[in-house]
């Protein structure tokens, strides 16, 4: 795990929204053997990588989330009552497609990431 940059990310949420956030760890991982076999019956070798995700998040009342991209520098916000694409590419559409999914299963969901 990278302790700076999960000390950069809790830092950065708690200057921005003035409130102790969640943390979220996500390792990453390598197909050794193979790309897209793993859904395909074919063989792989996952292996873990020094590499992941930190995600900071918190229970917002409003309807209106916000999500950041410390790396980028870039910021979306979307209303939670009105998921769709962003029309440009973008990081974003990860975490809206997730929040889509999550909603589709009749979970209520207001978050501030």
């Amino acid at each position: 795990m990278n302790n700076a940059l999960i000390k950069k990310v809790k830092d950065s949420f708690i200057n921005t929204y003035n409130l102790e956030p969640i943390m979220v760890f996500s390792p990453g991982r390598i197909n050794i053997i193979g790309e897209h076999t793993d859904y395909n019956d074919g063989f792989v070798f996952p292996a873990a990588v020094n590499k992941g995700i930190v995600a900071a998040l918190q229970k917002s009342d409003s309807n209106t989330s916000k999500a950041s991209a410390l790396d980028l520098d870039e910021t979306i916000q979307f209303s939670t009552e009105t998921i769709s694409p962003l029309e440009k590419e973008s990081w974003g559409n990860y975490i809206l497609g997730v929040i889509s999914e999550i909603q589709k299963k009749g979970l209520p969901l207001i978050i501030s990431i």
